[in-house]
């Protein structure tokens, strides 16, 4: 299940370091920026949906306990 979620993790750091090497007048600059910032807001609504299904997951063994 989590090697699925890698995958972004690991395209935002190559965008990230190929951000870094290149000039600000360069045309994917921007574009660039856009996509890193594309990739954050993914990488941080996976966040929030595993930490969802994991509160879900706690609850749905306490229901079952009792």
């Amino acid at each position: 299940m989590i090697r699925p979620f890698q995958r972004p993790l690991k395209y935002h750091i190559i965008l990230k370091d190929y951000h870094s090497r290149i000039d600000k007048n360069h045309k994917d600059y921007e574009p660039l920026e856009r996509a890193i910032k594309s990739y954050k807001n993914v990488n941080q609504q996976n966040n929030e949906n595993m930490e969802k299904k994991a509160r879900n997951s706690i609850l749905i063994e306490l229901d079952q306990k009792f």
